[in-house]
């Protein structure tokens, strides 16, 4: 007997079934702030709610990089500020540049786990990112990315009717 395990137990793949299959997505869905009647849409369009279709899929991210978190935690702890301590109108901002292997990569990105609702996703084609830092407080203020699309992606490009010469051109 073959026998799977998920989060939620083992099952024998005798007891796996349409049926089994399509309650367990339905439960999944649901527990993502879904509802279906017959379509499957939010339950409403507040913030909340789309955090909360976000939650799992971040959750997971976190988890995968968990390592990576417990091991900068004392980094991130060296940067952060009760807010009772920050003076509004003593801040001071630099934009600072992410260069991959750098301190300020490792602050960018451990934020970008922990403090965005949307789970965090590898950029697709180039990307720039960038720290907003406070040099008064010397701490992160504010973080962003800036992403263009990829010079080449087969299913568009075939879409469109593009070959490999015209997807460089502007």
């Amino acid at each position: 007997m073959i026998v799977v395990q998920t989060k939620t137990g083992y099952y024998s793949l005798k007891s796996i079934n349409k049926k089994f299959l399509r309650k367990r997505v339905i439960n999944h869905i649901k527990s993502q702030g879904f509802k279906i009647n017959p379509h499957v849409k939010p339950k409403n369009v507040k913030k909340d709610t789309y955090r909360k279709v976000q939650e799992t899929k971040k959750n997971e991210r976190m988890a995968e990089h968990k390592k990576f978190l417990l091991d900068n935690l004392d980094l991130m702890r060296d940067y952060s500020i009760d807010g009772q301590d920050i003076d509004p109108s003593k801040i001071d901002l630099k934009l600072v540049e992410i260069k991959r292997g750098t301190e300020e990569s490792r602050i960018h990105f451990w934020w970008n786990l922990v403090w965005w609702s949307l789970p965090y996703q590898n950029p697709i084609g180039r990307a720039m990112r960038f720290l907003l830092w406070d040099k008064y407080h010397n701490a992160p203020f504010g973080l962003f990315s800036l992403q263009s699309s990829p010079i080449r992606m087969k299913a568009r490009d075939d879409y469109l009717g593009l070959n490999k010469k015209m997807s460089y051109l502007g």
